[in-house]
C-alpha cells in the first residue's frame, strides 16, 4: 500500500475510521504486514485496512480529508 491511500481502518473499539496512510507497509517484528494511519499512533496490520477505490465512501466521510488537502494546497 503506497503512502497517502485513502483507507478505512477498522480500530480495536469497533470503530470504522477513514484516513491516509503516512507510508508504505511494511513487516513488524512477528512478520505481520502493518502500516501507520494518520492520526492513529502505532500501526494497524492490514487485515484491519482496506483502501477505499472508486467511489465506495459516501462524499461526507472524505469531507475532512478533502479539506485538509485544499488547506495543503493540493491541486489532485
Amino acid at each position: 500500500m503506497k503512502e497517502g491511500t485513502l483507507v478505512a481502518v477498522w480500530r480495536d473499539n469497533g470503530e470504522v475510521y477513514i484516513t491516509t496512510t503516512k507510508g508504505e507497509d511494511f513487516a513488524d517484528q512477528t512478520g505481520t504486514q502493518v502500516v501507520h494511519l494518520r492520526g492513529i499512533s502505532g500501526w494497524y496490520a492490514l487485515s484491519h485496512v482496506r483502501p477505499i477505490i472508486g467511489l465506495n465512501i459516501h462524499p461526507l466521510a472524505a469531507m475532512p480529508l478533502v479539506r485538509e488537502a485544499v488547506e495543503a494546497g493540493a491541486t489532485s
